[in-house]
């Protein structure tokens, strides 16, 4: 999640994280007294302290974006593929090392951490002063945001042998829309017509399209 999934979220939504935001921003900033400041607020504006302390941790770890609630934002939220944080061109490169590794990602990673070390490569991305590499470059992180297994045989081993992860069949609506799958088959009709030309009587057979998403057949 990130500020675009916040202004994109619906209004509930947002009103919510901004809520929380605007409470637990200034005791992140805090050096130190966070149990205080939280018990403070609790008090002030008659929440939960379990409820703070939870919110407050969560943040912590994974930034105020970590307050949105992904549950009220639909499916964009959930289906990203850099859930930690890693910019979009973070995650090309990241690509780009673990394809050219034609066995293991592990490898692949910690030459990619080698050579930013060593200035070969160059990103935009803030430097983590925890780490001293960029920020959402730890190794377990960057592991989480590897391309799928799809992605990864395709450009490994070829479409052949990425054939067995693609998926046969579409089992969710989930992030389509009108027109952008149809479905080509035969279908048998449940009757029988009689032929006069040939005084024969047989269950017609129709090649027809269906829009996947709406599930209706078109001429």
């Amino acid at each position: 999640m990130s500020a675009t999934a916040l202004h994109h979220a619906p209004h509930d939504a947002r009103s919510k994280a901004l809520f929380w935001m605007s409470l637990l921003e200034p005791v992140l900033s805090q050096p130190s007294g966070h149990c205080a400041a939280l018990k403070a607020i609790a008090l002030e504006h008659g929440l939960p302290l379990g409820t703070l302390e939870r919110k407050f941790y969560l943040a912590r770890k994974g930034g105020l974006a970590a307050l949105i609630d992904r549950r009220a934002c639909g499916p964009r939220a959930w289906n990203t593929t850099a859930p930690s944080g890693l910019s979009p061109h973070d995650c090309d490169l990241l690509a780009i090392y673990v394809e050219r590794n034609q066995r293991k990602s592990t490898p692949a990673i910690r030459a990619l951490l080698r050579d930013w070390a060593t200035g070969k490569i160059t990103t935009p991305t803030p430097i983590d002063i925890k780490t001293g590499y960029p920020r959402g470059w730890s190794e377990s992180n960057l592991l989480k945001n590897l391309p799928n297994r799809f992605e990864l045989q395709i450009a490994r081993h070829g479409s052949s042998a990425a054939a067995a992860e693609r998926r046969l069949v579409y089992t969710t609506r989930a992030n389509l829309w009108v027109g952008s799958h149809y479905l080509f088959d035969d279908i048998w009709h449940d009757n029988f017509v009689n032929n006069l030309d040939t005084r024969q009587a047989g269950r017609p057979l129709e090649f027809h399209a269906l829009d996947l998403y709406s599930a209706c057949k078109f001429a």
